[in-house]
């Protein structure tokens, strides 16, 4: 179910622009990573480096799956792909922040 959920998603992907794409793929690899996070199998490995290395290819296999190949290998995408990564590290330092309780003074 969550494999045909997947599929149509980036079906879907397909037909709306660049930007859209890259806020959508930054919104879903920041939620399987947080899922892996809180994973006890998985969370004691997904830390540091590991974490920005496994969001990196969670977003480069995304854009390789909704990016048309006559568009793939073009310094546009590539800067999508980065900026998606940041994208979603950004979205994680953001929420950790604001859900850390402030120091009492």
């Amino acid at each position: 179910m969550v494999l045909a959920l997947m599929f149509w998603a980036f079906s879907l992907a397909l037909a709306v622009p660049t930007p859209v794409k890259a806020l959508a793929i930054a919104a879903a690899v920041y939620g399987i990573l947080q899922a892996a996070k809180a994973s006890p199998w998985l969370g004691q490995y997904i830390t540091g480096w590991w974490a920005l290395l496994l969001n990196g290819a969670l977003t480069i296999v995304a854009f390789v799956l909704t990016i048309p190949a006559s568009q793939l290998y073009s310094w546009g995408t590539l800067t999508a792909i980065l900026v998606t990564i940041l994208g979603s590290a950004g979205i994680h330092g953001s929420v950790k922040t604001l859900i850390q309780k402030p120091n009492a003074v």
